[in-house]
């Protein structure tokens, strides 16, 4: 197909946007720049009102539909509206990832609202195909406060990663409503730092947005079907009574209460107590985030005075698990790599510490040693904080090491080499994000440790 220049839209060193027609004078938008023509290949079989088209492509030259409207980042929506777009950015990018598309650039300029009310996702300048043999990206594409820390180099980019930046897109739809909106919990835990504690795909993302929305109906009739289901006991003779399950017609109760676009009641039951553990929050602000594990059985049943939506007695095992059983006693650590104290002041003992290693800062969130490369992770961590443990830990190493130390816009990555046995052998790394309104909700920081195996 042949296309006709209309004219210049946008020009910068990366490339050039431009308007141009085809023979039947329909409008389209010709980018020039490096792209990923396997990417491109896989976005253009989407078939997803949400994904703008693509009509050509090369590596470098992408040519897609014209959309009239505005960028998100230009508009401010109204509240009862912004429910319907989230939902359908999380449409949207679920439709990429089905196709194995990370988008990798997801923020407010990059989604159209068109003039039809329904928004589309749109440059695929840092789109690739997920690559889950793959270390990590070999480079940096994306912007920095949307981007989060596994896409500067650190670990491989997946779902995860645009999950990280959609809650960034989240927040900034809220504006000044973010503090008090229901959604808040929910834009929160898609910015963890650590990609594992965040929603493990965009659908989970929806539900959790739905939930939060009717979740005052849900509850109410729960705590109806509960009470039926102690009313109707009451009249059945005891040598016939058999066990009421209250977590059986949650689905169903969960499809009447919400709208009819809603999609919810098709989900397990058991997905849709991960879901409600992860977005139920107090009145002070806590969560119940880390009550659930996906080792749990988790139920939506035993639900006792729902004074508020926003109860922790949703969420159950065996039996029913509250805050309170969820704290330990604190107490001082005899050295580091025997314990440390968490956030939520849980002892927690961390073996792959070197002996001699300098103390960690309290307040540790979460921690991975399963895999080869060992993670302590703080999601509440400030600036001096952090940076003085860089510095004590080079100060440790001492000549030992072979140090790369990178300061970003978004903060400060430091890798060390341990060159002496006696201390450590392999790798020691830090990546720090900084705290402000435009890259992340808080400071974090992340510790790595990368053992060279014998041999």
């Amino acid at each position: 197909m042949e296309f006709t220049d209309e004219k210049v839209l946008h020009r910068s060193e990366h490339g050039e946007i431009a308007l141009v027609t085809d023979e039947n004078g329909n409008e389209y938008v010709r980018k020039t720049g490096k792209f990923s023509a396997e990417a491109l290949s896989a976005i253009s079989k989407i078939d997803s009102p949400y994904i703008a088209k693509i009509e050509s492509y090369s590596e470098s030259q992408v040519i897609m539909e014209y959309i009239s409207g505005k960028p998100l980042s230009e508009i401010s929506i109204p509240q009862e509206q912004l429910f319907e777009v989230i939902c359908e950015i999380c449409k949207g990018l679920a439709a990429l990832h089905s196709a194995g598309v990370i988008h990798r650039d997801i923020k407010p300029s990059n989604i159209m609202l068109s003039n039809d009310g329904h928004i589309r996702i749109i440059d695929f300048d840092a789109a690739r195909i997920k690559k889950p043999d793959a270390d990590k990206d070999t480079s940096f594409i994306g912007t920095d406060g949307f981007a989060p820390p596994e896409q500067y180099g650190f670990t491989q980019t997946d779902e995860r990663s645009d999950i990280y930046a959609l809650g960034v897109t989240i927040k900034l739809l809220l504006r000044d409503k973010y503090e008090s909106s229901k959604f808040r919990k929910v834009a929160e835990k898609c910015m963890r730092f650590d990609p594992d504690k965040r929603y493990k795909s965009v659908d989970q993302v929806e539900i959790a947005l739905k939930f939060r929305k009717h979740r005052t109906a849900i509850i109410v009739c729960c705590a109806a079907v509960f009470g039926a289901g102690v009313f109707v006991g009451t009249l059945i003779p005891l040598n016939n009574t058999k066990s009421i399950s209250v977590s059986e017609p949650v689905i169903n109760i969960i499809e009447i209460t919400t709208s009819a676009s809603t999609d919810i009641s098709k989900v397990p039951a058991t997905q849709i107590s991960e879901i409600i553990a992860t977005t139920t929050t107090s009145d002070d602000g806590t969560t119940n985030d880390e009550l659930y594990s996906e080792s749990s059985t988790a139920q939506i049943s035993n639900i006792e005075q729902p004074e508020t939506a926003d109860t922790t007695t949703l969420l159950s095992t065996s039996e029913t698990i509250t805050a309170s059983e969820t704290t330990t006693t604190t107490f001082q650590p005899k050295t580091v790599s025997e314990s440390l104290i968490t956030e939520e002041n849980v002892v927690i003992d961390l073996p792959f510490v070197p002996g001699g290693f300098p103390e960690l800062p309290e307040g540790i969130s979460s921690f991975d040693d399963k895999n080869h490369v060992k993670k302590v992770i703080w999601e509440k961590l400030d600036k001096d904080t952090a940076y003085d443990l860089a510095e004590s830990i080079t100060a440790w190493l001492g000549e030992s090491t072979l140090i790369e130390d990178n300061f970003t816009r978004l903060g400060r990555t430091v890798q060390w080499k341990c060159t002496d046995p006696a201390l450590y052998n392999g790798y020691i790394s830090m990546v720090y994000v900084e705290d402000t309104e435009k890259n992340s909700m808080f400071p974090q920081c992340q510790l790595s440790f990368s053992e060279i195996e014998a041999g």
